[in-house]
């Protein structure tokens, strides 16, 4: 009998093995990208809604040291990686295949100042954008924010890795942080004592996307993330998600930013695939 029911438990733990699909991810860049927790929370969610038409997926993190950039190459190469998040471009949607749901609802497009609180008085009598673009803004290299920015005639600094990026603030190597509205808060709240602030009097708005990105040949996967994400979407369950998840919690109510400046520029690298006629996918502030 003993044998029979060891049998049967092997049997049923290789069916398991059998039919759960494992998707593979990138670790955190560094200890300050807040988004990582959350895109993955989400993509668990996706995943989930969508369990009884594709079968069960588990979310595996791959241990190699990438940068978004040669993250999204390997992704493109069909390396290491199976699914990706990063802000959407003309470029980007070329060579990979994005699951078109904004998974901040459009709030990456809401960029607050992430400053030096002995610089606070200096911010406070910037009142047009002339004022803002004339100071030294940080990016990464390979951010679509970045050429966005340039277009719009900001001052942009590029620097490649993220993890060096608030100390290069910290140590005065530029004057302000573009971060997104949903990206902030949690950001600085991870660097204890460093003496930075989200100043978020000032916004600068454009529209801009994040979206999952797979392989161009992984059509099946892109597929069940939008899928699951829709469903999300239409259930309550996404905006549920966003207002306790810890980094996007402190974004609302919204009203808190009535009385903030908002410097609205455009994106001229915004796909035209991009859905910005489906008012459900996007969160607006007016």
């Amino acid at each position: 009998m003993k044998k029979i029911i060891i049998f049967i438990f092997l049997l049923l733990f290789c069916f398991t093995a059998y039919g759960t699909e494992e998707i593979k991810i990138r670790k955190k860049q560094a200890l300050e990208e807040a988004n990582h927790d959350y895109c993955v929370q989400l993509l668990q969610i996706a995943l989930d809604n969508t369990e009884k038409k594709y079968g069960k997926a588990i979310i595996k993190t791959v241990n190699l040291e990438l940068t978004q950039g040669r993250s999204l190459e390997e992704l493109a190469k069909g390396n290491y990686i199976d699914i990706d998040w990063a802000g959407t471009d003309i470029k980007r949607e070329e060579e990979l295949l994005p699951a078109r749901v904004p998974l901040f609802a459009g709030l990456l497009g809401y960029r607050v100042l992430v400053i030096r609180k002995s610089d606070k008085s200096k911010f406070d009598k910037i009142n047009n954008v002339n004022d803002l673009k004339n100071l030294i803004v940080l990016q990464g290299t390979h951010w679509p924010d970045s050429d966005i920015l340039e277009a719009s005639g900001f001052n942009v600094f590029r620097v490649p890795k993220f993890e060096n990026m608030y100390s290069m603030l910290e140590n005065k190597r530029v004057d302000y942080f573009l971060r997104s509205i949903s990206e902030a808060y949690g950001e600085v709240k991870a660097r204890k004592n460093s003496g930075l602030m989200v100043y978020d009097r000032i916004i600068v708005a454009y529209k801009f996307p994040m979206y999952f990105f797979v392989n161009k040949s992984n059509k099946k996967l892109a597929k069940r993330v939008e899928e699951g994400l829709r469903i999300a979407i239409d259930s309550g369950q996404f905006l549920k998600f966003m207002k306790s998840n810890s980094l996007t919690a402190p974004v609302f109510p919204l009203e808190k930013y009535k009385n903030s400046l908002f410097f609205e520029i455009k994106n001229p690298f915004l796909p035209k695939k991009t859905p910005i006629n489906e008012k459900k996918l996007w969160i607006d502030f007016k």
